[in-house]
């Protein structure tokens, strides 16, 4: 990373993907050595947006300049280009320490041997350069959500990109992981690189970036970082008609299905909230470790500590569907035995037998209703977001009743989005109670009837989102 007067530029710029169009003759700039802050309701189109500047969508009409000169990226020369995207999917190799993952990719095209010894100082000199702390020893896989999170953007920054793109890694991160994060794109950004951050979590970008790029109805626009601005002030500009388009159909509250009383969990104390037949409640935490907690005590994955959880009318009427953030697809069953596996009830032929017909029909039924789009039949070479509809097509089939759903939309593209969003309404509707945990306060305010926001990590606030505004909840995180 170098200090220089490089940069990127995008000149009315359409793109069109599946006959819809996502950007309408867009103009932007990305100069070298700012820190630029991405930010748009969820579906917006960050994630396609970074997408193409990184070359991993070609612009449909328009042209992308680097430096004054045309040219053509793509997934293949954006290297060359000094541009490096880091997406949610993280990037990390879990079978490999994390010292090895820092090898892979441009390391090991620029150094033939392999020199473990060299590469381990060198990474000890640049983690404490960027204020980082990770166990090279370590493999990969072992490492926490949020490590693998800070494993992926400094082996980003290890490459020493012109251009850094960088899509919402704050979710599952502390308020201090979060700081160590941006203090390090901080650093890059003074060094010379140009870094875009997604994010649709504003609390500390703030005083970190140097421009927004605010994403709405189709337009692009750059807006410098005023130091004075509130989080109010953001939550306003996220305001997009966007989240509007959530669909909510009247609610009808039914029996209360699940209580929660006095509850402990780590440094959050007295928790308490309820919910009825039809209701779908938020839990901000941008966090989350003591709100997963509290989803495997209520699915009785975990044993619970102090206080009460209570089901109405009794815990046998309740049909949990838990869908945590790592996905619990079954890699050696095909995906109909993947759908059906909870449920076998309803595909059994004889008492032994499966009536594998009748489950290809069933998983053929979910898929078309869910949008798996794959022409894969392996659950390993699936999507993460093909995933994850898996594991709620499960959930389906077993006609359950309380959901937990932990980050459910954090790897879905915007056209899953809304059929996600369409699939809670439908269940709401058909008196289902639902909980889900987000860091995505903006999806959260539109999409549920209440929201718990956990607040400096011991204090839990509820709200009417009927009776508030997304600016209150700013002011509140």
């Amino acid at each position: 990373m170098s200090k220089g007067s490089s940069c990127l530029e995008v000149r009315n710029v359409s793109l069109v993907r599946q006959n819809t169009a996502l950007f309408k003759e867009i103009n932007l700039t990305i100069k070298c050595g700012s820190f630029y802050v991405l930010l748009g309701a969820n579906g917006a189109g960050k994630t396609t947006l970074l997408r193409l500047l990184a070359g991993l969508y070609s612009p449909t009409t328009g042209e992308i300049y680097l430096d004054g000169y045309k040219c053509l990226i793509t997934s293949e020369n954006a290297g060359k280009y000094g541009i490096v995207y880091c997406d949610q999917e993280t990037g990390i190799f879990t079978q490999l320490s994390a010292l090895d993952n820092f090898f892979i990719g441009a390391q090991s095209r620029q150094h033939f041997f392999y020199n473990r010894k060299s590469l381990r100082l060198q990474l000890k000199e640049f983690l404490d350069e960027i204020g980082f702390s990770i166990d090279l020893n370590k493999m990969a896989g072992e490492l926490e959500l949020s490590e693998r999170y800070q494993l992926s953007i400094a082996k980003a920054l290890f490459s020493r990109p012109q251009y850094l793109l960088i899509d919402e890694f704050e979710t599952g991160l502390s308020a201090e992981e979060n700081e160590k994060v941006f203090s390090a794109l901080k650093y890059a950004a003074s060094q010379g690189c140009a870094v875009v951050l997604a994010s649709h979590v504003p609390t500390g970008v703030i005083k970190s970036a140097d421009y927004m790029i605010m994403i709405e109805d189709n337009t692009v626009r750059t807006i410098s970082m005023f130091r004075d601005w509130s989080l109010a002030d953001i939550g306003k500009k996220l305001s997009s008609r966007v989240y509007t388009n959530i669909p909510r159909l009247p609610i009808y509250r039914g029996r209360q299905l699940l209580e929660v009383k006095n509850f402990s969990v780590g440094k959050l104390e007295n928790v308490e909230f309820s919910l009825a037949q039809g209701e779908i409640i938020g839990l901000y935490n941008n966090r989350r470790s003591e709100i997963r907690k509290i989803f495997e005590m209520i699915a009785g994955l975990r044993i619970a500590g102090d206080g009460d959880i209570r089901f109405y009318p009794d815990r046998q009427h309740i049909k949990i569907g838990y869908l945590p953030e790592q996905d619990t697809v079954f890699d050696h069953m095909a995906l109909p035995q993947n759908v059906t596996i909870s449920n076998l009830d309803a595909v059994k032929k004889l008492p032994f037998i499966i009536d594998l017909k009748q489950e290809q029909i069933i998983y053929n039924d979910y898929a078309h209703r869910l949008g798996i789009r794959s022409k894969t039949k392996a659950p390993s070479k699936l999507s993460k977001g093909n995933r994850q509809k898996i594991m709620l097509a499960r959930c389906l089939h077993s006609k359950c009743n309380l959901y937990l759903m932990d980050n459910p939309t954090n790897s879905l593209d915007s056209s899953s989005k809304i059929e996600f969003y369409n699939i809670l309404a439908e269940l709401s509707h058909r008196k289902a109670g639902i909980l889900i945990a987000s860091s995505n306060i903006n999806e959260l305010f539109y999409l549920c009837d209440r929201l718990l926001i956990v607040k400096d990590e011991t204090d839990l606030r509820s709200f009417n989102t009927a009776d508030t505004t997304l600016e209150t909840l700013m002011y509140s995180i």
